[in-house]
């Protein structure tokens, strides 16, 4: 990844947020991830596609959307969903030390 400063990352998402809101938020989960999504991880914060595996078996837990893996450690796990579709988690529920299972936060989308 790329040097940068979240000012830089500030500004050019204000410069694509006119773009980004014109996206139809009737969109399926592939189509919020195409035009949204991998625009914010690529082109507005740097992230090279060589530093990301998308759809990564992990385990019993089934697949993560995006695997960031940056000095042979893997910093971010990113799971998408379709525009409007969003998750909380309980405080109490997780453990800050240990990875989420995905059907922990399939069981928390509202």
């Amino acid at each position: 990844m790329e040097e940068w400063t979240a000012e830089e990352a500030f500004l050019e998402f204000k410069k694509r947020k006119g773009k980004l809101e014109l996206f139809d938020v009737d969109s399926n989960e592939a189509q919020t991830r195409l035009e949204v999504i991998d625009e914010i991880l690529f082109e507005i914060l740097d992230w090279t596609k060589s530093e990301v595996e998308v759809e990564k078996y992990c385990r019993d837990e089934g697949f993560a959307d995006y695997v960031f893996i940056l000095n042979n450690n893997l910093p971010l796990v990113l799971e998408a969903k379709k525009t409007g579709v969003g998750f909380t988690i309980e405080l109490g529920k997780i453990d800050a030390k240990k990875p989420v299972p995905f059907s922990l936060l399939a069981s928390e989308v509202f």
